[in-house]
């Protein structure tokens, strides 16, 4: 047992102490604080969250009497500042580099202002019921909203006074969403509040396209129909998927290990294996044809080094360093990008703290923070975005872009100069391009936003997620297409 003290409140709570003198304290299932005691201005530095017991950084955090957070200090020393009111409201944040934010508050402690370190002020109102009723961003453009009688959100009116309309079945159920240009997406449930069917219609109410969704009993969507294609789904005893077949390919087969981690992904005749250490981190993905991609990671559980391998013979690395904060501050290897961008002598924002200028180039925005167009060299790309603030086109001269998307926000498609591919999902994941009636493209993937191997015309390509992105590359030797 041990007590940490903070100004002049204590907490309690039991530790297990390593023979190094680290503190570890385990909360939820495999789940701990990890934490090397030590004292800073008689304030303790406070714990980390990770997953099992694996060392990382200390955050300081300073409490004051009432126990409300003053505070925090990161590994790096860099020292954020919590200013409360008498009703323990946060009124002012002060950050590293002595920026200072303000709130607002109205009598009933809704949030009114927020004035940040530049002075540019975003401003709230609200209804009698304490719902918000409009937001003025720092250009003095308005957001404004309206509610129903059961407090739900009956109208919104953006800031390019466009209105969409929202509404509801007798069980506050979403049934109808209208947008300013007049069409619509419709919704259908079934008894256990499930829906079953999306309609988009246009402003003549004639329907455009439909989606259709089928459950089991225990709520697991067993079926997806949409202007694209069919998408099955099969589950084992304990939920975990067990096959998902796209009408058209091979069925894709799940298997996991005994600690329920997807371990094999099997589609026809290609394989993609899965390799994990004690800590549940992934360590290696090899492809069809023994193309293995390996992963390092430091005691905090960073990943520090990527290495592509095809067979025995190493194709090139990713390294990467942090700093004390966890931040990624180097990247280096084979397989490192090592071209330098010019030195920038302007950049420019304006209020909303939209990039307007950016060396050569100035971008303008529309009034819902869009981008609108972007010039560099004397060339203007204007982006049009349709009511729903989806991007829908792209032009300069010599190119042209267009971009269509399903009642779920999902891009269905994509012409650009002329030539059209459209989309079949898995969830939020494409696992199918069509061209018309021909499939230039299957995608395999797991069961998250990763992409695991992508075929096309000219062979098997492995696929490697890097942050937010996706790159197919190196052609699979030997590897056809299922």
């Amino acid at each position: 047992m041990v007590t940490f003290t903070s100004g002049v409140s204590t907490r309690t709570e039991k530790k297990l102490v390593n023979g190094s003198g680290t503190t570890q304290a385990v909360l939820l299932l495999r789940r701990s604080i990890t934490q090397n005691p030590k004292r800073r201005n008689n304030n303790w530095v406070a714990s980390c969250i990770k997953t099992r017991i694996i060392t990382c950084s200390p955050t300081e955090r300073m409490l004051d009497a009432a126990g409300r957070l003053r505070s925090l200090i990161n590994p790096l020393g860099q020292k954020t500042v919590y200013t409360p009111d008498a009703l323990n409201r946060i009124t002012q944040l002060t950050d590293a580099i002595n920026g200072v934010t303000q709130f607002g508050y109205d009598a009933n402690s809704n949030l009114l202002t927020v004035t940040d370190a530049k002075s540019q002020q975003t401003v709230y109102t609200y209804s009698n019921m304490n719902r918000t009723a409009t937001r003025k961003d720092p250009l003095l453009n308005t957001e404004t909203y309206t509610y129903d009688n059961n407090g739900n959100l009956a109208t919104v009116l953006d800031r390019k006074s466009q209105t969409t309309t929202y509404t509801y079945d007798a069980l506050n159920r979403r049934t109808k969403t209208t947008f300013q240009d007049g069409t619509s997406t419709n919704y259908t449930y079934d008894a256990g509040n499930r829906i079953t069917q999306v309609q988009e219609k246009n402003s003549g109410e004639t329907v455009t396209a439909t989606i259709t969704r089928a459950y089991d009993g225990l709520d697991r969507l067993t079926q997806e129909v949409t202007p694209q294609g069919t998408v099955n789904y099969t589950y084992h005893n304990v939920s975990r998927r067990a096959t998902m077949t796209v009408v058209g390919q091979p069925q894709v087969v799940y298997t996991y290990d005994n600690a329920n981690r997807l371990t094999t992904i099997v589609q026809g005749t290609s394989t993609v294996t899965i390799a994990y250490d004690d800590a549940d981190r992934r360590t290696s993905v090899t492809y069809p044809n023994t193309n293995k991609v390996e992963y390092a990671y430091n005691v905090a559980s960073e990943l520090t080094t990527v290495t592509y391998k095809q067979g025995t013979t190493t194709l090139g690395d990713l390294t990467y360093t942090y700093d004390a904060a966890g931040n990624r501050i180097k990247t280096g290897g084979t397989f490192a990008r090592s071209n330098i961008p010019p030195a920038l002598t302007t950049t420019n924002y304006n209020a909303n703290n939209q990039q307007t200028m950016f060396g050569t180039a100035t971008e303008t925005f529309d009034l819902n923070g869009n981008l609108a167009t972007t010039t560099d060299a004397g060339v203007t790309t204007t982006y049009t975005w349709n009511a729903r603030n989806q991007l829908t086109d792209i032009s300069k001269t010599g190119f042209t872009a267009s971009f269509t998307y399903d009642s779920f926000g999902r891009r269905t498609g994509r012409t650009v100069n002329g030539a059209v591919i459209n989309y079949v999902y898995d969830g939020l994941n494409p696992v199918q391009e069509m061209d018309g009636a021909t499939v230039p493209a299957n995608l395999l993937i797991g069961l998250n936003l990763s992409r695991l191997t992508k075929c096309e015309e000219k062979g098997l390509l492995w696929c490697e997620t890097e942050g937010e992105a996706t790159s197919c590359r190196l052609p699979l030797e030997q590897e056809r297409c299922v």
